[in-house]
């Protein structure tokens, strides 16, 4: 009962056998080629020139970010990171610079506020001793018996 047509398993097995030859083939051909120690196109450059990098890095030509500059979370930040965690490092900066007004006349609270002021970059200082200089420690003493 053959139709002419073949069967969808005799399709498969058709399409698999050019599948591996079109990729085992390529695969063969690159493995018989013997290795160059250098590549021999003429664009190569020579050994020891400086390389072209035609893409520079865009991460080096960024602004800096808010927070780098201002050493504390943007106002939107500082609040989603108030609601998702309270505790976290983001969210007390957020707190600590509220408490000072410093979003009062800048960004987003400044502009429903109708003013806008230059940023001002505040930072943090602790004034107690360290716990190496209060700690004094010295070497064990031996143990007699």
């Amino acid at each position: 009962m053959s139709t002419g047509k073949p069967s969808r398993c005799q399709r498969l097995l058709k399409q698999s056998r050019f599948l591996a030859a079109g990729i085992l083939l390529p695969l063969a051909g690159i493995a018989l080629v013997p290795a160059q120690a250098h590549a021999w196109w003429p664009w190569t450059p020579f050994e020891g020139s400086a390389r072209v990098d035609p893409i520079p890095p865009l991460g080096t030509n960024l602004p800096e970010s808010y927070r780098r500059t201002y050493n504390r979370p943007s106002y939107i930040g500082g609040k989603i990171a108030a609601k998702i965690a309270p505790s976290s490092q983001e969210a007390m900066a957020f707190h600590r610079a509220e408490t000072l007004g410093l979003y009062d006349a800048n960004g987003v609270k400044g502009f429903v506020n109708g003013k806008h002021c230059t940023p001002q970059r505040v930072e943090q200082h602790y004034f107690y001793p360290k716990p190496w200089e209060v700690l004094t420690p010295s070497p064990f003493e031996a143990e007699t018996d």
